[in-house]
């Protein structure tokens, strides 16, 4: 069912991808998560400060797929070597199917609201939108506009590395050495519900936590790069889990408490829905966490699978990339018993 309405004018909305969206409901998360003092309203101070004193932001050039610069710090309270990353729209450069564009840095600070709506479950570093003085890019980078919008991510200090520096163990129990089974569960959820695309070990990094004994604790991830997450549903076959996809935790049974998350993120929904709204983005985007997050919840809660199985039913096999994957047939047999006409096409890749 699609809540407040009809299952004909949900597919209907669905397949048109049309502008209009029905309002969800109405909670500003946006406006409690930017009340005075907030971190989103800190970090666009400390922004501010950086440019305020002529300070240029320094371009990162290595493994980049777009625009991305680090924000030196302005202040004597900023220790770190960088206070956040600035991505600029105009500077996007990843293709994605069913992802405009310039989309990214609203999809970026729709992984950190939905993490927030989570009670930041998750761990998506501080991100919000803003605009940087062009003046304030180095002097090579070539812009015809006095400012530049984008996403701005608080930069996450003391990282051990990414998921690309440490191997993970086929053994559960030494598994959950490396990264706790929670923590683990709780990330996959997360990039299911965003049908992330672009989930590979780089874009996830690993902070160690102290265990009680002052030994060295197991490692907590911290997802980054959110940009190429939430696709139009027509391209959810695009998701990418290969971060963590061949990791034990997953084929364990769900833990109760990542279960009572789930549980929480579906009755959420037209919290959610209306976020995805406030933020911009385009209907077809907000029907894709649409059908994931009930995928996810249907599958572990209601049937209990382990979220290995969830992520194989939403993904394609990537041995075999022409095959749809098993939700996309769900979804293709949903619209011709509605009348619509749905076709195959394949792209230069196969």
């Amino acid at each position: 069912k699609a809540g407040v309405i009809s299952w004909e004018r949900f597919v209907d909305w669905l397949l048109r991808d049309c502008e209009e969206w029905p309002a969800a409901g109405p909670q500003e998360l946006s406006a409690k998560v930017d009340r005075p003092g907030s971190k989103r309203l800190d970090l666009k101070a400390r922004l501010e400060t950086t440019v305020g004193k002529g300070l240029a932001l320094q371009k990162l050039d290595e493994g980049q797929t777009g625009g991305v610069y680090l924000v030196p710090p302005g202040s004597a309270r900023d220790e770190a070597f960088a206070v956040a990353i600035f991505k600029p729209e105009s500077e996007e450069r990843f293709r994605r199917r069913g992802i405009p564009c310039g989309g990214g840095a609203a999809r970026e600070e729709a992984a950190y609201l939905l993490d927030r709506l989570g009670n930041s479950c998750v761990g998506v570093p501080v991100t919000t939108r803003a605009r940087v003085p062009s003046r304030a890019l180095p002097a090579e980078t070539e812009l015809s506009f006095p400012e530049s919008p984008g996403a701005i991510q608080s930069f996450v200090p003391d990282v051990a590395g990414t998921a690309d520096d440490f191997g993970m163990p086929r053994d559960l129990e030494k598994a959950i050495c490396v990264i706790p089974l929670v923590s683990a569960q709780r990330l996959a959820c997360f990039d299911i519900q965003l049908c992330n695309t672009d989930r590979h070990p780089g874009n996830l990094l690993l902070r160690r936590c102290e265990a009680t004994d002052g030994l060295r604790g197991p490692f907590i991830p911290v997802p980054i790069d959110h940009g190429c997450a939430l696709p139009r549903w027509w391209a959810i076959g695009e998701v990418c889990f290969d971060a963590w996809r061949s990791w034990p935790q997953l084929r364990a049974p769900c833990d109760g408490a990542v279960l009572s998350s789930v549980t929480q993120a579906y009755e959420q929904l037209s919290e959610a829905m209306s976020v995805l709204g406030q933020v911009g983005l385009e209907p077809g985007a907000q029907a894709s966490y649409r059908i994931a997050l009930a995928l996810l919840y249907h599958g572990t809660v209601v049937h209990g699978l382990c979220l290995a199985v969830v992520a194989g039913l939403l993904s394609r096999d990537p041995f075999s990339p022409e095959e749809p994957s098993w939700l996309e047939l769900q979804m293709m047999d949903c619209a011709v018993a509605a009348g619509f006409d749905w076709r195959w096409t394949q792209n230069a890749a196969g």
